[in-house]
Order: structure tokens, then C-alpha cells, then sequence
């Protein structure tokens, strides 16, 4: 363990270097691109959001080592657009980029929330680029499409004006559109995302508590607590966050990775662990935490991260980043309700700073990323810094199918459930449990079909509990649909299961008794908490990491 002070002095290097860079390229807003090139020149810090037939890009710088200089990068004017009703090849894709005068700042890493049922794209946070200062007034704004790839902006007023005044905007929280919902998670702030933050250093940014709520529906904001994620002090920071969806549960807000931040700087942190997630229900307001198996991603930040629903299941794939050991070039899976890693053996390209979004049913549109941080002189591997991954093949292509079939999970984690695997999930609670089956097992009228995953498996008060006898129901049946075996099966567990339940009602009613309600427990027994590690921020290599490539991205 090196010592504090030698931290200390990497730390401020880095942070030298990240402002020595900036200087370089200039600090003003005139230094900018209005159009994505057609080359192999790298990109980094964009957002992307996928509404109706079109992928939208904002945001983000691009290497202008063609044009300016080695050591140059420029930030992009626009929104730029790809059409996803049409197949393409990621060296002959179009492109259509709309400029406007009426628009919000260039950002780096804006949080897209993307409001299908009011047809909108919703841009809130992010640092403005080339340290530039923040817009006088915070403004939540709204992308509203034309249907040919271009759209208009424009700014929204908050039904809740008092709040909304009140609200700090920051950069690098974990965000998503989850349940009608804008959701961002803690984050840090400096002179470039909130003009009350302009006798903050850039170097250091100052970590912003909370769960930022806005509801599309009524217009109205919230600051909720996030203690319950990160005790005791409610931060995330450089993490990624996907909206669960499919089971019996509202939708559910699933931050993962980066770190938790200490108040007062966001250099103060300490990297999450994947093994344990927690979720948020943003309709009722809980938190929920489950504990994972399998082969989980080890700790890291500046990863891309998409989530993709199955007929009877949910995965979560996440892909790069930066950890203690350098920057990663894996993928690894999360299937939910299981809450079991697998690790992707593909090879793939290093990456941060690099952004993805789920499109075309099972595709992943991975656009830019850097190998290493402030590399940007390496041509990228990938046209147009574009990247499509097939999430049920596992297979890196260059181009988009807009005819590809519905997903369906990979082979790896259909053989997982058909061979019973689910009798070893230990539930971290009843209520938790009760997120992701279809009833209660107390309600004798249930009934069982091959698209439900009724469960018995054990379940504890804590990670470690594993008292009670677990059941394989849900690896019977999750295998048997995902297998696609026989109606006749799944009837024959019917009888099986209704016959067993008023024994089970009775034994686990007892136990529910000696067990302390939720909303008794304290804000550290909420959620489990994560083994921390701490994070070196200036890793000097990028481990290659094994793996048997099925297929190799050609751009």
C-alpha cells in the first residue's frame, strides 16, 4: 500500500496533466467541430439515447490530430443521429447532425433520459466543456424529434420552482429514464456544471449527496436520500445506472460500479464492488439490496453499461472501464432474477470515456473511447468510432441488422438455468424475493405458466444467513421455458407447488414474525455494504485480459 502522500502527488499530477491538456486545446467555446468525421479519430465523453427509429449522439470531445495537432481534441456542436429502421455498416453509416442556435451548452457526459410515451429526450448535468463556466441559470432540457433524424430544443419550466432552485446540477453520476422517472445519482460538481460551485477547484469537484427525482409526468423535482446505497454519506460517482423491467415489481433503478465519494472532494473515494446490487423503486421510494454470485467484473468507473429484457429474464452487460489494475477490455453479464455474473469470452477493444446504448432488439451501439486516459493519438479500431455488439451471439461486428431477431439470452445463461443452478440463490429478503416472482407464495390461487418464475428459494437477513432449505422451482421452470420443454412439464409442477405452499405459508410466517420489518431498520442495515477498495486514479497499464475470441470487429 503506497503511502497517503505518494497518493496525494500521483493525484495532483494526473489532475495536472487533465488541466495542462485542456489549456492546450484552448478554453473556448469556439474550439469546436459541428460534424462527426469519417475517420478512425477518437471520441470520448458523449451520451447517447435511443428514441423510436433513430440512436441520438450529443456531446463529448473528438481527437483533431488530422487537422490541428497529435495532442488536440475539439468538442462537438449538435445533435448528431443514426437510423435504426435501416441496416448499416459503420464505415458507410449516415449521419444527420442538427445545429441550432436554441440549444443547451456542449456537455460533457449529459445524462439522456429518453420519455418514449411523451416522445422526448430530456438533457440534464454534465460539465461544460473546456472548463468553461456553467450557464448562468440550470435548465432541464427537452429534445423534441421530427421523425427524420433532426428535432428541436428547448427548455423546461419545473411545476415545483422553489426545488428546482435549490437543485445542484453536477457530472458523473449514475442516471436513467426508469418508470417515468429522471434519475441521477449523487455525481460532483465544479465552476462547469453549476455556477455555484465557481470557487471550487476543478481538480478536486465537490461530491453532491442524493437521489436527483424528476417526475415527466407532473414536471415536479426532488432531492431523495441515497444512504440507503452509499452509507453514510449518499454519493456515487463515476458509475452507471439501467432500468430493470419484466417482473412483478415497478421498475427498478440499478446504479452500479464507480465510487463513493467522502464529502468535500471526489478524490476522496473508494471503489464499489459488483458483488452486491442495490436497487431503487422509484414509485414507492425503497431500497432494496441483493446479494450476487458468479463472476462478477472487479471495481471500476468509465465503463458503458446496457440492459436488455428476455421473455422471463433480464441482463444487465457492462463493458470497459478503469480499475486499480488499468483499464479493461471484458464484458461481463448480470442475469436478473438470478443476480448471477458471467464473464463474456470474446475479445474486445480497451475502452473508456466510451458510451453505449441497446438498440435494434439485441444489438449494443458502442460509440468512442479511448484506450488509456488522454490517449487520443491511437487510431480508432472502429470506423466513425462505432461499435455494434450482438447481445445473444456475443459477437463484435460493424454493422447494424435492423432486422435482427428478438433478443434471447445467451447460450451461457440459458444453460445456467436449465441445469437447476437457481436452487443456490439465497434471497436477501422476502420483500426482495417478492420483486421478481408473479405471487405471493402465500396466495394458494396461484397459478403457473412458462413465462413466470415462481420461486422458493432461501431467503435471509443477511448476506451470510443460509438456515433455511432452498427449493429449484425457479430453476424447473426458468429452464424449462427457456429450453423450450413441453407444457406438459411446467402442468405437472403446477399441482407439485400448490400442494407444497400452506406448508411453506405456515413455516415462513412464523419465521416473518422474529424478523424486524424494513421500515424499523436503520439507514446502514438498508443496504448491505459493498467491500470497498481503495482506487489508484492514474493506473499506467491496461491489462489485456484472456479470453477465446468467437469474432473480431472489423471497421
Amino acid at each position: 500500500m503506497l503511502p497517503s502522500w505518494v497518493k496525494s502527488a500521483m493525484i495532483a499530477l494526473f489532475l495536472a496533466q487533465i488541466i495542462f491538456l485542456r489549456a492546450v486545446t484552448g478554453n473556448s467555446l469556439d474550439n469546436r467541430q459541428s460534424e462527426l468525421p469519417t475517420s478512425r479519430r477518437r471520441r470520448g465523453f458523449q451520451s447517447m439515447a435511443v428514441l423510436g427509429s433513430y440512436l441520438y449522439i450529443t456531446g463529448g470531445d473528438i481527437a483533431s490530430w488530422d487537422t490541428v495537432g497529435p495532442d488536440d481534441f475539439v468538442a462537438i456542436n449538435g445533435t448528431s443521429a443514426i437510423a435504426l429502421n435501416v441496416s448499416w455498416d459503420n464505415s458507410s453509416v449516415e449521419i444527420i447532425v442538427t445545429e441550432s442556435d436554441a440549444r443547451p451548452l456542449v456537455k460533457e457526459r449529459p445524462a439522456l433520459w429518453t420519455d418514449a410515451e411523451r416522445n422526448t429526450i430530456y438533457q440534464w448535468g454534465g460539465e461544460v466543456g473546456f472548463r468553461d463556466d456553467a450557464e448562468q441559470e440550470n435548465h432541464l432540457w427537452e429534445f423534441s424529434p421530427d421523425g427524420n433524424g433532426s428535432g428541436t430544443w428547448s427548455t423546461s419550466s419545473p411545476s415545483n420552482p422553489e426545488t428546482f432552485r435549490d437543485i445542484l446540477q453536477g457530472d458523473a453520476g449514475p442516471t436513467a429514464f426508469c418508470g417515468g422517472y429522471g434519475l441521477y445519482l449523487g455525481g460532483a460538481g465544479n465552476p462547469s456544471t453549476d455556477n455555484r460551485f465557481r470557487d471550487v477547484s476543478y481538480s478536486n469537484g465537490t461530491p453532491i449527496p442524493g437521489l436527483l427525482k424528476y417526475n415527466a409526468s407532473s414536471r415536479a423535482w426532488s432531492n431523495e436520500s441515497a444512504v440507503a446505497y452509499s452509507f453514510p454519506h449518499g454519493t456515487s460517482f463515476l458509475g452507471q445506472a439501467t432500468c430493470v423491467t419484466g417482473f412483478r415489481s415497478n421498475a427498478l433503478f440499478v446504479p452500479l460500479g464507480g465510487h463513493d465519494v467522502a464529502p468535500g472532494t471526489a478524490n476522496e473515494r473508494q471503489i464499489r464492488s459488483f458483488n452486491n446490487i442495490t436497487m431503487y423503486n422509484p414509485v414507492d421510494g425503497r431500497w432494496y439490496w441483493q446479494q450476487t454470485s458468479g463472476t462478477p467484473p472487479g471495481g471500476r468507473d468509465l465503463f458503458c453499461m446496457v440492459g436488455v429484457a428476455s421473455r422471463n429474464t433480464f441482463e444487465i452487460f457492462v463493458y470497459g472501464g478503469r480499475g486499480t489494475d488499468g483499464y479493461f477490455n471484458d464484458i461481463h453479464i448480470l442475469s436478473i432474477p438470478a443476480f448471477q455474473w458471467f464473464r463474456v469470452p470474446v475479445s474486445s477493444p480497451t475502452r473508456i470515456f466510451h458510451a453505449c446504448a441497446l438498440a435494434g432488439n439485441r444489438q449494443m451501439i458502442v460509440s468512442g473511447g479511448i484506450n488509456s486516459d488522454w490517449d487520443w493519438r491511437r487510431e480508432d479500431e472502429w470506423t466513425n468510432s462505432l461499435g455494434v455488439f450482438d447481445l445473444s451471439s456475443l459477437e463484435w461486428r460493424s454493422n447494424y441488422d435492423a432486422d435482427a431477431l428478438e433478443y434471447e439470452s445467451p447460450e451461457v445463461v440459458r444453460s445456467w438455468y436449465q441445469e437447476g443452478n437457481t436452487r443456490s440463490i439465497i434471497w436477501s429478503s422476502d420483500s426482495v424475493r417478492d420483486l421478481f416472482i408473479p405471487q405471493s407464495q402465500t396466495d394458494e390461487s396461484t397459478t403457473t405458466s412458462s413465462s413466470t418464475l415462481p420461486t422458493t428459494a432461501t431467503t435471509s437477513s443477511a448476506p451470510t444467513d443460509s438456515t433455511t432449505s432452498p427449493s429449484d422451482s425457479i430453476g424447473v421452470i426458468v429452464g424449462a421455458t427457456l429450453g423450450s420443454i413441453g407444457a406438459v412439464v411446467i402442468l405437472v409442477l403446477v399441482g407439485v407447488i400448490i400442494a407444497q405452499r400452506r406448508g411453506q405459508a405456515q413455516r415462513r410466517g412464523s419465521k416473518e414474525k422474529s424478523r424486524p420489518r424494513r421500515d424499523e431498520l436503520l439507514p446502514d442495515q438498508l443496504h448491505y455494504t459493498p467491500v470497498l477498495h481503495e482506487v489508484d486514479i492514474n493506473p499506467n497499464r491496461g491489462p489485456e485480459l484472456d479470453s477465446n475470441a468467437r469474432s473480431e470487429l472489423q471497421g
